[in-house]
């Protein structure tokens, strides 16, 4: 028996109902910190996993994943939505410069210099320019419609390109950007599409 029972038993019906609510008050106060525990534990599983949270397909992923919480199945499905996103980048050399060969001339090492600051950082030819997603998606919806689908297919094909977007990165799938008010959001995208 606890030393709180005899207590409990000589408590006037106020002082009960007092009780009572500390009690309630307390175990509210354990079932939020409980929860905030486990919204703790699942983020630092996200970032154990690589999933950069700040990224707005981070924040997608973060928001809809529902499987194992362990970094290993979390690494998995990582690279299941985002394939570049789940890759490490690859970090250049401090020194990545190449070394002009020991004969050279001073054009020749102001050509080396200036193709080395031409080239830091890239991995390739530029890509080409991207349609906005919202143009995307416009597209991927009249060509649906220009191929015989139905109504409700098309704006499917339209919705998906849409949210491969999103789901790519892209910022312009993305109706509020991060730390906007939805006001603004809103303002802006009403803006643009009048």
């Amino acid at each position: 028996m606890s030393t709180q029972e005899p207590q409990l038993d000589q408590m006037s019906p106020p002082e009960l109902r007092d009780f009572a609510k500390r009690q309630q008050q307390a175990a509210a106060d354990a079932l939020a910190q409980a929860g905030d525990t486990k919204a703790l534990q699942r983020e630092n599983v996200l970032l154990k996993a690589g999933v950069n949270l700040d990224s707005p397909i981070g924040k997608l992923f973060a928001t809809g994943y529902g499987g194992e919480l362990t970094p290993e199945a979390v690494t998995t499905a990582w690279a299941e939505v985002a394939p570049a996103a789940a890759i490490p980048p690859v970090v250049p050399a401090a020194d990545a410069t190449p070394a002009p060969p020991a004969e050279a001339s001073a054009d020749e090492l102001e050509v080396a210099a200036a193709r080395a600051a031409l080239t830091q950082g890239t991995v390739g030819p530029a890509a080409e320019p991207v349609l906005p997603a919202g143009e995307a998606m416009i597209g991927a919806f009249n060509d649906a419609r220009k191929n015989g689908r139905p109504m409700e297919a098309a704006q499917r094909a339209g919705l998906q390109e849409l949210m491969n977007r999103a789901v790519d990165g892209d910022e312009t799938a993305l109706f509020q950007k991060p730390g906007e008010p939805p006001q603004v959001a809103r303002q802006r995208w009403t803006e643009k599409f009048q």
